[in-house]
């Protein structure tokens, strides 16, 4: 009987620990402001996979229409490499479905609640 107690903690043991050592990020989305998605963020516990939390600004122009998103979100590394950034940074779009610009800034973070 002990033996099955012990057998059983160290089988369950790992997966009552791994949302303490997931990372944890602010997640909120807005279409106005970084200030609005500010407001309305909440902590979330990131997959085990995601290692930075990102904070990203997309404004696209249409000429006839304009939006702009803001995100912050958990995300894996791939998606905050220095790349990743440089892409982000360098979109165009132009001549794509009447898009004539976008621009997009792209950052990223690694610790617990960092944005």
């Amino acid at each position: 009987m002990r033996c099955s107690v012990v057998l059983l903690a160290v089988m369950i043991s790992p997966y009552m620990f791994d949302p303490v050592l997931s990372l944890r990020c602010h997640v909120c989305l807005s279409y106005s402001s970084w200030e609005d998605c500010a407001k309305s963020q909440d902590p979330l516990t990131c997959e085990p996979e995601d290692t930075h939390c990102l904070r990203q600004m997309v404004h696209v122009d249409m000429g006839f229409f304009n939006t702009t998103t803001f995100v912050k979100t958990c995300a894996t590394s791939d998606k905050c490499t220095p790349d990743a950034v440089r892409r982000c940074k360098n979109s165009s779009g132009f001549g794509q479905m009447g898009i004539k610009d976008v621009k997009c800034d792209l950052e990223c973070c690694q610790g617990d609640l960092c944005y």
